[in-house]
């Protein structure tokens, strides 16, 4: 099962938050997550989705709401 949580974020916080979002991953595998990545929308600016893939229905509900 594919999940996925959408970020708006101001740009001139782009490093922070690529760090914050780091420390997300780790916390998405310990919960259940076998996949995981970030996509930067190249065509709007301070727009990232976060996309994870989980086994079942359960550990999707047991992921942490960002």
């Amino acid at each position: 099962m594919s999940s996925g949580v959408g970020y708006r974020i101001d740009p001139a916080k782009r490093e922070a938050f690529l760090q914050a979002i780091a420390g997300l991953e780790q916390k998405r595998r310990r919960d259940g997550a076998y996949a995981w990545d970030l996509f930067e929308d190249a065509a709007v600016n301070g727009r990232y989705l976060e996309a994870f893939k989980v086994a079942s229905w359960l550990e999707h509900l047991r992921q942490p709401i960002a």
